[in-house]
């Protein structure tokens, strides 16, 4: 899902950015890279996973065993 590019930064001397006022309700993504020297890494990505786990467990006969002090 890609859309306009609404802000783009390099050669920065501190390590944040602060974009410039972005509309209310609306949607955006961002990526990060970073620049060593010669040495340029590449865009940032993100991934999402959903998992779903059902497990069930049984049991017959004793009950849990405890000791009182």
């Amino acid at each position: 899902l890609r859309g306009s590019l609404v802000a783009y930064a390099e050669a920065l001397t501190e390590p944040r950015y602060v974009p410039p006022p972005l509309e209310p309700g609306k949607r955006y993504q961002w990526s990060v890279r970073l620049r060593d020297g010669d040495t340029v890494s590449s865009w940032s990505t993100t991934s999402h996973s959903f998992n779903i786990v059902i497990a069930a467990s049984r049991s017959s006969g004793r009950y849990f065993a405890f000791e009182t002090p």
